[in-house]
């Protein structure tokens, strides 16, 4: 017995002495077994510990294996482990039921330390040749394998030889742990008096190590009321309240929760009008978060009634503080509100349940008193004169001296802007045109008169007469339209010495001023001498033919009378008794010899539109002989053109 422990003791001794360690700490390297490839010793025992940098991992591969074989590698065998758990133990020459050999096969190990440990027992009597085995250090993909859950990225992993990097998605900010990624939100501020509010990502799971501060803020007056809707998922603990995720609420002086689990609070009334909402994350967990809408009420406002002709908006069962409505009226009505009309008028609920003003009432559109018309007429279609909307008026011109321009209806009907409209002028008047000139009658008669004869009522409306009031008249004249009369100077002015006459351009009005027609007859219309010692009852005409410039020239030749092209020539080549030089004269009997008397000369074929041309002559008709025009004072001719 004591032989037997002395022996044990010495193999101990020798054991311990054969035992040895070998520190490795490079990249890659070749491990073999003692006295490789001869056969490696008895009792013998030897251990390789590789060390790689953070982020590598090892793998060891064998390219020969030939130890003794025993059940479950008893006596020799390689051993691969780590720190923490045994990796691989290999012994035999080939794998059976109960040995293993490593063969082909590769073993990785978990982190960056391997430790390999060769042991042989007492005999080796076959002479194994041991093994030869190799190693090196391999890349560890953080990214895919996320072996601790702890240290995996959030959002994004970045993997690098010898190690990994995280990142986050847009809106999110890296943890100073530099894997989690939380929200920056603590600055959310609402101020309408209805809104939704959720947790970051709602309904993904919410962002980790995140501190969430809302913000409801109204107009004092104004009571906030909370309510969660059913999706409400905080971290929680079984026994603890809320040790890690939760939300808080606080309402002026009063603090609300936390709160936390899957059970959403009941709906709050804060009775406030500022509301803070207080959300914290941990840097664990994986849930949905939270939602609430939330709603502002306040004193509510009696339901106003809309005025006659009038209406309301919006239309709502109540209103209350802040709640606004806009009165507006009928078409044809105006918003009367302290004798001002407007188009609407709004008011607002008041805190105190008043509202801001009383209601207007509504005004029917008055387009007022209808402008007056020069030379025209104003005519109610509505009864009692009524200028209030919908109402009519018609303008008329004054009959027969004037007429409307366009041809228009002059119905302007009272619109609802209170203003008077036309279909054609809009808002602007019509214009009354005057129609002297115009005669009523188409002159069809085209025999020549020699003697002259009373003109026909209403076939030469432009002439007109002239006399001081209360006095004989002295002079004929044209009309030019309601306030101009052309006629000759001397009428108006002193008359000019028939042997020395001096004429100014201002007495003068030449043809190139207008545009002259002429037919082949004139008439001269006017009153004759006589008018001058007794008021005329009937004004005469006479037609005498137009004479052309050459022939004009060649009568008065002889005369040494001058004839200009300022002048047009009328009249009969052969004399008549009392009027040697018939040329000229519009009559030389002295019936119609009145000064300013008018010529009026016919065309039967007038361009469109123009009616008739006038020629106002100035000249002083003497019985003895006729003198030409340019002898006496006063403007030579006038030339006109009227228009239909």
């Amino acid at each position: 017995m004591r032989w037997l422990l002395l022996c044990h003791a010495l193999c101990l001794s020798l054991l311990k002495a054969s035992a040895h360690t070998v520190e490795l700490n490079n990249m890659f390297g070749q491990i073999q077994s003692p006295g490789y490839p001869d056969s490696y010793p008895s009792d013998s025992e030897v251990t390789w510990n590789i060390t790689v940098p953070e982020g590598f991992r090892i793998k060891l591969y064998f390219m020969h294996f030939n130890l003794e074989s025993s059940y479950l590698c008893e006596y020799d065998y390689v051993k691969v482990e780590t720190e923490e758990q045994v990796l691989a133990t290999f012994c035999g020459r080939e794998t059976t039921d109960t040995e293993q050999t490593p063969g082909q096969e590769v073993v990785f190990s978990p982190g960056s330390f391997m430790s390999i440990t060769f042991r042989s027992d007492f005999s080796n009597e076959e002479r194994f040749t041991g093994f030869d085995a190799h190693y090196m250090a391999v890349d560890v993909d953080e990214c895919t394998e996320r072996e601790d859950e702890e240290l995996s990225c959030d959002h994004y992993c970045h993997n690098y030889i010898g190690g990994y990097y995280c990142s986050c998605r847009f809106g999110y900010l890296l943890h100073t742990d530099n894997r989690t990624c939380r929200v920056e939100c603590s600055d959310n501020l609402f101020t309408q008096r209805t809104g939704v509010i959720t947790s970051p990502d709602f309904p993904n799971p919410y962002p980790k190590s995140s501190e969430c501060f809302y913000t409801i803020e109204l107009e004092e007056g104004f009571m906030v009321s909370l309510q969660f809707e059913d999706i409400f998922d905080i971290e929680d603990h079984p026994e603890v309240s809320c040790p890690y995720d939760y939300i808080k609420i606080k309402a002026g002086p009063k603090v609300l929760g936390p709160f936390c689990g899957e059970r959403a609070p009941e709906p709050i009334n804060t009775q406030s009008h500022s509301v803070q909402i207080l959300f914290r994350s941990d840097n664990s967990g994986e849930n949905r978060g939270w939602r609430l809408s939330y709603r502002a009420t306040g004193n509510e406002c009696p339901e106003p009634e809309p005025p006659v002709h009038g209406k309301i908006e919006p239309l709502q069962t109540t209103y209350s503080f802040k709640d606004q409505v806009l009165i507006s009226c009928d078409t044809g009505y105006k918003v009367l509100k302290d004798n001002v009309e407007m188009d609407t008028f709004q008011i607002e609920c008041l805190k105190d349940g008043t509202w801001s003003n009383r209601i207007p009432t509504c005004k029917i559109a008055d387009c007022g008193a209808p402008a007056e018309l020069k030379h025209g007429l104003i005519t109610f279609s509505t009864r009692n004169n009524l200028t209030t909307y919908k109402s009519e008026i018609q303008y008329s011109c004054q009959q027969p001296y004037y007429k409307m321009l366009h041809n228009i209806t002059g119905i302007y009907t009272c619109s609802a802007q209170g203003v008077w409209m036309n279909e054609v002028l809009g808002r602007s008047q019509p214009t009354c045109l005057p129609v002297c000139g115009v005669p009523k009658f188409s002159r069809k008669l085209l025999a020549r008169i020699f003697n002259g004869r009373p003109a026909q009522k209403g076939t030469t409306p432009w002439i007109a007469m002239l006399s001081y009031p209360k006095e004989q008249p002295f002079c004929g004249g044209s009309l030019l339209g309601s306030s101009w009369i052309v006629t000759a100077a001397h009428c108006l002015h002193r008359s000019l010495d028939p042997d020395y006459p001096v004429l100014h351009d201002s007495d003068l009005l030449r043809p190139s001023d207008f545009k002259i027609i002429l037919g082949d007859m004139v008439i001269v219309s006017g009153w004759g001498k006589q008018f001058l010692h007794r008021f005329p009852e009937t004004l005469m005409e006479i037609e005498i033919p137009v004479v052309d410039h050459r022939t004009c020239l060649e009568a008065y030749a002889p005369l040494k009378r001058k004839v200009t092209r300022d002048m047009i020539c009328a009249g009969e080549k052969e004399a008549l008794p009392g009027c040697p030089h018939r040329l000229g004269c519009a009559d030389c009997y002295g019936e119609y010899q009145d000064e300013g008397s008018t010529v009026h000369a016919f065309q039967e074929l007038l361009q469109e539109r123009l009616t008739h041309m006038q020629v106002t002559t100035m000249n002083r008709m003497n019985p003895a002989k006729c003198y030409p025009w340019e002898q006496h004072g006063g403007k030579r001719m006038a030339t006109l053109v009227w228009r239909s």
